[in-house]
């Protein structure tokens, strides 16, 4: 596990690029080609860095919770752009149009690296965002990917094979045992990240 929010940060876009990420998987790849690889590109979760911007919003309080800094309490910090869509001070056309060219941003590192692996390559993402959409049975708008609500918007994610030539071989090995505090942080981050309890 290589953690690219600590090593590849982008100061100013508050972010780690696709070009960053990209970087990455090349050496991940190269250096265990006969590993089964899992590249999370954060494109479009915010901050939106596309052509179409909508603010740069502060630092991301689960990234500071994992370096074990002090959060900006939620009256001090930023709204994001869901947020401010929830509020009207933002369009979903202004949102929607960040949204999507900041996954334009991405997307050639994404193609490029599916001409690159060799094998079968799965391209996905780990939830949808709401842009208004009902919480079904609840009369209440959804914006962005609020944790516990379970709507097609959050949960129906593209699904892409991209098969480039024969199948790599794949060497299985044994887990390395990882240290209990590293555990307690791992599954920290996954609780603050919604994937766990």
């Amino acid at each position: 596990m290589i953690p690219v929010w600590k090593t590849d940060w982008d100061e100013e876009l508050r972010t780690v690029t696709p070009e960053a990420m990209g970087r990455v998987a090349r050496r991940v790849i190269d250096e265990y080609p006969d590993k089964r690889h899992v590249f999370h590109f954060v494109q479009p979760h915010e901050p939106f860095i596309g052509e179409e911007r909508v603010g740069i919003r502060d630092e991301s309080a689960v990234r500071l919770r994992a370096l074990g800094e002090d959060t900006p309490s939620r009256s001090d910090r930023k709204l994001t752009a869901f947020e401010r869509l929830d509020r009207g001070e933002l369009s979903a056309d202004e949102v929607w149009s960040a949204y999507r060219t900041n996954l334009e941003r991405a997307l050639p590192e994404v193609r490029s690296l599916l001409n690159e692996i060799p094998g079968k390559t799965v391209v996905t993402a780990d939830h949808g965002e709401a842009f208004g959409e009902y919480a079904t049975p609840f009369p209440i708008r959804v914006y962005g990917h609020p944790l516990g609500v379970f709507i097609p918007a959050l949960t129906d994610v593209p699904f892409l094979e991209h098969q480039n030539g024969e199948r790599r071989t794949v060497v299985s090995e044994p887990p390395k045992e990882m240290e209990s505090t590293d555990m307690e942080a791992a599954n920290e981050r996954l609780r603050m990240l919604g994937y766990t309890e």
